[in-house]
């Protein structure tokens, strides 16, 4: 019944295993933006079986997979979520815009960020420009910049 306790008892333990679950999530994180990225049906019936259990990190790539397999209402969550935090922030949500292949509501909130994103808000934003670019070419991205207001 439940895991076998540690042989002695350190306090300091909690932060290195929080530390290694952060790393973990952010691994599933990257493998659910893939699935998503590929529209990989296999992945569906995981995260069915996982649900909330995954956490909030691993969640946010979760609704990208669920918008990448046509439930455009994950859009909406993603930018509401996105907008509770203000622009300028260095939110996950950037990186998956980056991965998504849609080019209106996507650009004009990069473009929100970009107005006043710096130091970690700023790299995270263009980097995922970056990840967009080099999914869906440089060309595409520059007009879809372009005619967005």
């Amino acid at each position: 019944m439940g895991t076998e306790p540690e042989k002695s008892y350190d306090p300091s333990a909690l932060g290195r295993l929080y530390t290694k679950r952060h790393e973990t999530d952010l691994k599933m994180f990257d493998v659910i933006n893939e699935a998503a990225l590929r529209r990989d049906k296999r992945m569906k019936s995981k995260l069915d079986l996982y649900g909330d259990s995954l956490g909030y990190i691993p969640l946010l790539a979760a609704r990208h997979y669920r918008y990448a397999l046509g439930d455009t209402s994950e859009l909406d969550w993603l930018l509401a979520e996105d907008a509770k935090g203000g622009f300028g922030n260095d939110s996950l949500i950037l990186t998956i815009f980056g991965y998504m292949d849609e080019w209106d509501k996507t650009i004009k909130r990069f473009k929100e960020h970009e107005k006043v994103a710096d130091g970690a808000g700023a790299e995270v934003l263009h980097d995922a420009i970056r990840i967009r670019k080099q999914l869906y070419g440089a060309d595409k991205f520059e007009a879809a910049w372009a005619r967005t207001q």
